[in-house]
């Protein structure tokens, strides 16, 4: 095993990535390639389980030496747990300069026409960590088959129109930081333990942005839906009310999904959209496009990633006027369940003890107060009184003492 590297070295050691991954076959490969040709040294991956093909594709990338494979079978949303060894293996036997936590799904570049690469050597050396924003990339809705050709339609659009198909938030941003043998990853990859730098701090030629594909195919996403629920309901965890994969779950079970998951998609007329909001966004295409021309690793598997031929929905002006029926209601009462569940829940007591203790704290610290003001009063009358004549005596008198002549 190679020896731990000093933590103080900022040197130009190894990007290295870490991977969580639960059959993502259909993206998995894109993912390795565009992350190899940006710079990313090795990958540490672990597969939680994968059934779909996912860990072979894994095992193949191992074989050229640039994955690290591991096996995690458990699903109980043990990711933070899971992500933390991880990097702090990165950092423990590989030297990693930096971390990158990814999901199989995330797509990171850098600004401009940079390499991820070009961008993390322009970091100040100051800095630990930082964010990193996160947009969803997405194209027309699929039914079945390859989605990733579609993918070509950055999600800009305003918090009102989001609600209006069940989302009450872009995704939250990411976080990468130097390599660190002590760090804590958060669940969901979003932070680390380690110090973050003011966004002020970034220079432009260091900046990064990521595209999420969290909506393909529809059996895939189908799919994802299901297996968080059943990941959270195994772990005993409380997730947030407004979880998306938990909402998203119950309207799975409900059978009004589908319509949720067509009407997120932009609407388009050929290469235009009818959605106000999305911007055209074809860096991922370019790319991947020319890797398969020249460059991919393993140009087989990432050809794979674009078959077979996707499948639309027939029904998608069916669907989408369904979900302009029943979305208003079905996403006021998921929010009205939300309240009840903040107001109700697990971690909202533990909140209200916590303003409970803190009441009483402050009640008590006045009742000191008052106890010290009303010592110093009582202290200051009998210091008063203690020099008038008939007290004086009457305190002679009473101990037995003489009085002096």
């Amino acid at each position: 095993m190679t020896a731990a590297p000093n933590p103080a070295d900022r040197g130009d050691g190894p990007i290295v990535m870490t991977l969580m991954v639960r059959d993502e076959v259909d993206v998995v490969a894109a993912m390795l390639e565009h992350h190899l040709a940006q710079g990313v040294d090795l990958v540490i991956a672990t597969d939680n389980g994968s059934v779909d093909g996912t860990r072979e594709v894994l095992a193949d990338y191992e074989r050229l030496g640039v994955l690290e494979l591991h096996d995690d079978p458990r699903h109980r949303k043990q990711q933070a747990e899971v992500v933390t060894g991880m990097a702090r293996r990165a950092a423990r036997v590989h030297g990693a300069a930096w971390v990158i936590n990814a999901d199989a799904d995330e797509f990171w570049f850098a600004s401009g026409d940079r390499s991820l690469a070009d961008a993390l050597r322009a970091v100040p050396a100051a800095v630990e960590s930082f964010d990193v924003p996160v947009r969803n990339l997405m194209g027309r809705p699929v039914r079945a088959g390859a989605a990733l050709p579609s993918r070509c339609w950055r999600d800009e659009r305003e918090e009102e129109a989001l609600r209006a198909v069940g989302l009450h938030a872009h995704p939250t941003q990411n976080c990468v930081h130097r390599g660190a043998p002590d760090v804590s990853v958060v669940q969901g990859n979003h932070a680390t333990d380690l110090p973050l730098a003011d966004p002020a701090d970034i220079p432009e030629a260091a900046r990064l942005e990521v595209l999420h594909m969290p909506y393909r195919a529809w059996p895939v996403y189908e799919n994802r839906v299901r297996v968080t629920a059943e990941g959270y309901r195994a772990s005993g965890r409380t997730p947030s009310p407004r979880h998306h994969g938990m909402r998203d779950a119950r309207w799975l079970e409900a059978g009004e999904l589908e319509h949720f998951f067509v009407a997120r998609h932009p609407e388009l007329d050929g290469a235009e959209t009818l959605t106000p909001g999305f911007v055209r966004d074809v860096r991922l295409q370019e790319e991947l496009s020319g890797l398969l021309a020249d460059g991919a690793r393993l140009p087989e598997r990432l050809r794979a990633t674009f078959e077979p031929e996707p499948e639309w929905f027939e029904d998608e002006a069916e669907l989408r006027s369904r979900n302009r029926l029943v979305a208003p209601h079905m996403t006021e009462a998921a929010e009205l369940r939300a309240l009840l569940e903040y107001r109700t829940g697990e971690f909202y007591q533990q909140l209200a003890a916590t303003e409970s203790l803190e009441a009483e704290r402050e009640r008590l610290h006045a009742r000191a107060a008052n106890a010290e003001t009303t010592v110093a009063e009582l202290n200051t009358y009998l210091a008063r009184a203690q020099r008038h004549p008939a007290v004086r005596a009457s305190m002679r008198a009473f101990l037995g003492r003489p009085r002096k002549r």
